[in-house]
């Protein structure tokens, strides 16, 4: 169980129309119990994903603090605005002279040119700051410092870490109708070394268990172990193909996860 104020509560979360009556209330601030046990969020019977909640603990982070992504009040569940009006393609504008919330078609409002996106790290989040860049597939991400999207040629782009460009994650965009079994059997039977046909449920990161396939692939480049991720994953209006490059060097330990949180922020236009 959480105390919090009322006042920030009405901040953060989108609530019942009993919030109304409060605006003729004298003390706008008292203290409750929630419960705030994780709970988790549906969309026609699948899981919501936002890039602002920690797949790990819950928890989101509302551009100050992380905070619950779900509490209960007195029979009532309340959760942040943003991940609800997002999930259902809209964007939300707080303005503040006037305390009201607008919800806008997706992309009436631009996106940020720079925002802190959070990084998984050894069961820590960090939040780090991040560039929106346009791909070359029509497209846009956030990309941290230290770190580069490029046209490698067409059809195709890069991610690289600016540190050890044998880090690499390499962005294609695939048919909406190409067989995704026959694709997934003719990569396989392509591939050198040992080939994993696992399930996508076993990425730490739930935004990708919706994924088509997941292949992980022992490989070599020279005497380097080399680990590299295929995976498809459908962004609404483009199937997205990632080929992720983690050699097994010191650097794996934060470069491998700063790869999947910028995966995780790319909006198809």
């Amino acid at each position: 169980m959480f105390k919090f104020k009322k006042a920030f509560i009405i901040g953060l979360v989108i609530g019942s129309l009993g919030f109304a009556s409060l605006s003729t209330a004298g003390n706008f601030v008292q203290n409750i119990t929630v419960n705030t046990k994780p709970i988790t969020l549906k969309e026609n019977g699948v899981e919501i994903q936002h890039d602002s909640i920690n797949p790990k603990n819950s928890m989101y982070y509302n551009g100050r603090t992380w905070v619950p992504s779900a509490m209960i009040y007195e029979g009532t569940t309340y959760v942040p605005i943003r991940v609800v009006a997002e999930s259902f393609g809209k964007d939300v504008v707080w303005e503040s002279k006037t305390r009201s919330i607008s919800f806008n078609d997706a992309h009436t409002v631009p996106r940020p040119t720079t925002k802190k996106i959070p990084v998984f790290v050894e069961g820590m989040t960090d939040m780090r700051e991040a560039k929106l860049k346009n791909g070359n597939l029509n497209y846009d991400m956030y990309v941290l410092n230290n770190f580069s999207l490029e046209a490698e040629e067409p059809f195709r782009d890069v991610l690289l870490s600016n540190f050890d460009s044998s880090f690499f994650v390499r962005i294609e965009v695939l048919d909406q109708k190409v067989n995704m079994t026959n694709y997934k059997n003719d990569l396989k039977n392509s591939l050198d070394g040992k080939v994993h046909d696992l399930n996508p449920n076993q990425i730490f990161d739930s935004f990708f268990h919706n994924a088509d396939f997941y292949l992980l692939q022992e490989a070599k480049n020279g005497n380097v172990n080399v680990s590299i991720t295929h995976l498809v994953r459908d962004y609404g209006t483009k199937k997205l193909k990632f080929t992720i490059h983690i050699p097994a060097k010191e650097a794996a330990e934060g470069i491998g996860p700063s790869f999947w949180a910028m995966l995780k922020t790319i909006e198809t236009k």
